[in-house]
């Protein structure tokens, strides 16, 4: 979203001033255009290039090194996992091949993301997905691991991502994991909603000052 150009603290905290702000744009101003922008977004493969940036891959890397269950004996430590934005399922089909979880839904709301979803996962067990808008609903639980990455700033504003806080924990299992990503510093913002939840506790939070845009892992627990 941002370039490629080494920020300073100062441009850094005037960024995520901007991707804060966002959140009242996008999910507000912005938000009954958003089917259209986004679907003209994907008439080009990959829109964002997350196959080919270095970025990218180092947060998938990390997004699956944050989990505190170990794979052991082949078995997967998750039963069933949700991931909420899931493009075209590049992090799904990462999630499904690596074996952390039995069952795999991507959901995302660009019925073409979807397509290329399905065909890119299409070898793989257990992985399905659903064209869904997530403000209005998500697939039936309980998930005892969700996944929530760099979707918030769509999503605003704050009392639509309190409504989406609650809607995630109906359909989490209890001792579930949900991870947030979002770019620092507006995920103070972003996740408060769910710092403030009484289903969840936040178990710990990393904050990767990345050269390009720097970005925060938080895993919580569902109690």
């Amino acid at each position: 979203m941002w370039g490629n150009d080494r920020q300073g603290p100062w441009l850094g905290w005037v960024r995520g001033a901007l991707e804060a702000g966002g959140i009242y744009v996008y999910g507000g101003l912005l938000r009954p255009w958003m089917q259209r922008v986004f679907s003209r977004r994907y008439r080009t493969v990959d829109p964002w290039n997350y196959a080919q940036r270095p970025y990218e891959q180092h947060k998938y890397d990390l997004k699956l090194q944050f989990l505190d269950r170990p794979r052991t004996d082949g078995e997967a430590p998750y039963r069933r996992a949700l991931e909420l934005g899931c493009s075209e399922g590049l992090f799904t089909q990462r999630l499904a091949a690596d074996g952390w979880a039995e069952e795999v839904v991507g959901v995302d709301f660009v019925r073409t993301a979807i397509e290329r979803a399905q065909a890119r996962c299409a070898g793989l067990p257990g992985v399905t997905f659903r064209q869904a808008d997530v403000t209005k609903t998500l697939p039936p639980g309980p998930f005892d691991l969700v996944y929530c990455s760099e979707i918030l700033y769509y999503l605003g504003p704050l009392r639509r991502l309190a409504t989406l806080a609650d809607r995630i924990a109906q359909e989490m299992a209890e001792g579930g994991h949900l991870v947030l990503v979002n770019p620092w510093p507006a995920a103070r913002l972003l996740h408060r909603p769910f710092d403030r939840h009484p289903q969840f506790r936040r178990l710990r939070q990393q904050v990767e000052r990345d050269a390009r845009r720097a970005y925060v892992i938080a895993l919580y627990s569902r109690h």
